[in-house]
């Protein structure tokens, strides 16, 4: 189970209110909100390098065109990943030096705070690569690890057993299926359960939803929340940590003083 604080504040893409998603600049801004955790996604690039966007493609969030999984590192790195970022109908992030960052960059950058790490990619070799960075800078303590694709969630799940993973879609959607129908849960140790506050028409913030996860110590984070009167009923209603764009916004429905020692126990 995460310690206290609960919830934790996870910084959805980093500080991605304020500047430009899954950047460098985002994750030191989050850092310096005090966030207690970074959420980021995770994509193999042409080069096999572990790379930090949310979208298959690149032209949403940068410059660059066609897939990051046809683009080297080095070309990525190129690609301007404030360019499409507004601020008051200006885009004040283009060309600052803000680019598609690695995983190792992340570790390197933000050392002490906590990791929900998203692998977008079905691959076995792109969760092996995370796994040895996470390794290779001690932040297995401070990381949680998943996907939505089921094959991800085995693969931790075997390959991987002491790190705690998100649990997949499927996890999820078998659990409420239980749920609903009063039979016993069937999940695993160190899992956590990542979802959203509404799912194809039914709540997911309920108490006694949340409640029956943590009767199995499963830990609730609930994402897409950004709206306060949202952030302040999915607290209320147990949740352990909550992922959203505004940090500050987030600080203030919480009544907290940001700020708590970043490590998991």
């Amino acid at each position: 189970m995460v310690s206290d604080p609960s919830p934790l504040v996870i910084a959805h893409r980093g500080a991605s209110s304020c500047l430009p998603e899954n950047t460098i600049a985002a994750f030191r801004k989050a850092v310096d909100l005090r966030a207690d955790m970074l959420e980021f996604d995770v994509w193999f690039s042409k080069d096999a390098v572990p790379v930090i966007c949310h979208d298959a493609r690149l032209e949403r969030t940068t410059n660059g065109m066609g897939f990051i999984s046809d683009h080297t590192f080095e070309t990525l790195s190129t690609f301007d990943a404030g360019y499409h970022f507004q601020s008051g109908g200006e885009f004040p992030c283009r060309g600052l030096d803000m680019c598609i960052p690695s995983l190792e960059e992340v570790f390197k950058c933000c050392p002490r705070t906590r990791y929900a790490i998203e692998i977008k990619q079905k691959s076995p070799a792109l969760v092996h690569a995370v796994m040895m960075l996470v390794e290779k800078y001690g932040v297995e303590e401070q990381s949680i690890v998943g996907s939505e694709h089921d094959v991800v969630f085995e693969c931790l799940r075997e390959q991987h057993p002491r790190v705690r993973r998100f649990l997949s879609r499927k996890r999820v959607c078998l659990e409420l299926f239980r749920y609903r129908t009063k039979r016993a849960a069937r999940l695993n140790a160190l899992s956590v359960a990542s979802i959203p506050v509404q799912y194809m028409g039914m709540r997911l913030d309920t108490t006694d939803w949340i409640k029956y996860l943590h009767l199995q110590s499963i830990p609730v984070f609930f994402w897409g929340v950004e709206n306060a009167e949202i952030m302040r009923r999915v607290w209320e209603n147990g949740a352990d940590g909550i992922c959203a764009n505004d940090i500050e916004l987030l600080n203030r429905v919480l009544n907290r003083n940001p700020g708590t020692d970043p490590t998991i126990a």
